[in-house]
């Protein structure tokens, strides 16, 4: 018998579809009308081409994404194995290193809470000792503390937080609930303590909100979730089955996330916000977080392990890579077109 959430989850899915459909045929007509024009002034006709098929192929790539919005049920339990919670603190505030820490002490796990300091940071160690956890320092980035804290517990299965992020009381038991048979990796959602940042939009709707409610989502059902670091849980010896990548990359984590679906592995992601972290509040730190996280997702695709040429890849695995990698470059798409535009007015010369 269908309930009347599943009722309204299918009549939502008819209608993505059916508009979904629509957008395609109606693109599909466009790009098929405009190949009989790029004649017409070619030197500018061809360039406008090119930035349509780009934007075609986002589209086709979200519709892959969006087309059902059926969730995998959770399980009731989670993985027997204790969790170790490790915590990175590299360049962040005494202030957001203890927000984490009096987070992590009102979770309902009772696994071991390990903080990871980069070397020097003495304030950092300072918080430390108020609270009940283990300590260490390194002198690499985030991906390098994080992997020192797993190599010091041996850990099997290790949740990630990095300072400033604060996580719910069942954060590990909600990722846990998604880490089946075969993932490898569960990365939640991540809420903002802060509505009026420069992340957000008219309504305090968080600017990244379409691809946590849609295209998330709908990599997590292809097996292809993202991960992002903090806020995921980590089956920490499928990420050694898949071979040593240095640390100090920028695309590590990027890296290895190809990897782990090349070998089979799947990720996932939980729609829940079961971290909350403060989103930027000046331009620089906006800036700052936007570049990390582009140039993480980017520059995978100039190593051995693209997911445009690496072996064992599905094509779902294939398009959700390419499709996080995509959203990145939309402002470039943008600039593209408006320096057609302004030659169109600059010159008189139409594309088409």
């Amino acid at each position: 018998m269908k309930t009347p959430e599943r009722t309204d989850a299918l009549r939502s899915d008819l209608m993505v579809r059916v508009i979904s459909v629509a957008a395609l045929a109606t693109t599909v007509a466009y790009v098929g009308w405009r190949i009989t024009t790029l004649t017409t002034n070619a030197w500018l006709s061809i360039p406008l081409f090119v930035i349509e098929l780009w934007g075609a192929l986002h589209l086709a790539l979200l519709v892959m994404q969006g087309w059902s919005s059926e969730a995998q049920s959770p399980r009731s339990d989670g993985p027997t194995a204790r969790v170790t919670t490790v915590v990175t603190a590299t360049f962040h505030s005494p202030v957001e290193l203890e927000r984490t820490l009096i987070g992590c002490q009102a979770m309902d796990s009772d696994g071991l809470v390990v903080v990871a300091v980069r070397e020097g940071r003495d304030d950092l160690l300072e918080v430390c000792d108020g609270f009940a956890v283990d300590r260490l320092t390194g002198t690499g980035n985030h991906v390098d503390l994080f992997w020192l804290a797993v190599d010091a517990t041996n850990a099997p299965l290790a949740a990630w937080l990095e300072a400033g992020q604060v996580p719910m009381h069942d954060f590990v038991t909600g990722l846990a609930s998604r880490l089946d048979h075969g993932v490898a990796v569960v990365q939640a959602a991540i809420g903002q303590l802060n509505k009026d940042s420069l992340a957000h939009v008219e309504g305090g709707r968080d600017e990244h909100a379409f691809r946590q409610k849609v295209a998330f989502p709908g990599m997590s059902r292809h097996g292809a979730a993202p991960w992002f670091g903090g806020g995921s849980l980590i089956r920490t010896h499928a990420i050694r089955e898949t071979g040593d990548i240095d640390r100090e990359d920028q695309a590590a984590l990027q890296r290895s996330l190809v990897r782990l679906h090349s070998a089979g592995w799947a990720s996932r992601y939980v729609e829940r916000k079961l971290v909350r972290d403060n989103a930027p509040d000046s331009m620089e730190a906006y800036l700052h977080r936007r570049r990390r996280s582009a140039i993480e997702t980017l520059r995978v695709f100039r190593t051995p392990d693209s997911a445009l040429t690496k072996s064992g890849l599905g094509l779902r695995e294939r398009a959700s890579h390419v499709a996080l990698a995509l959203a990145y470059t939309a402002g470039a798409r943008q600039l593209a077109l408006t320096a057609v535009l302004i030659t169109t007015l600059a010159t008189g010369a139409t594309p088409v």
